[in-house]
């Protein structure tokens, strides 16, 4: 789990988390396992996100998602 996230850190979603939005994957995309870079923390309250942790994604195409923090782990560079 991360306390906190900054935007470069390199992490791997730790839970299970399913995104529907993923290209090619119709039928919803299971994150659990996926690494990525953080690219954004918002911490405006008025934010449309529901997860305050953005993450850019490379496989298994260019995807971002949101996350909480505690869905997330820090990956060693």
């Amino acid at each position: 789990m991360v306390r906190s996230c900054s935007p470069g850190q390199k992490v791997r979603v730790s839970k299970q988390v399913t995104f529907m939005h993923v290209p090619g994957h119709k039928d919803g995309f299971q994150a659990q396992g996926s690494v990525g870079i953080v690219t954004r923390v918002i911490d405006e309250s008025n934010l449309s996100p529901n997860r305050k942790v953005k993450i850019q994604f490379e496989e298994p195409k260019k995807w971002a998602g949101h996350f909480e923090s505690f869905e997330l782990e820090v990956v060693a560079s």
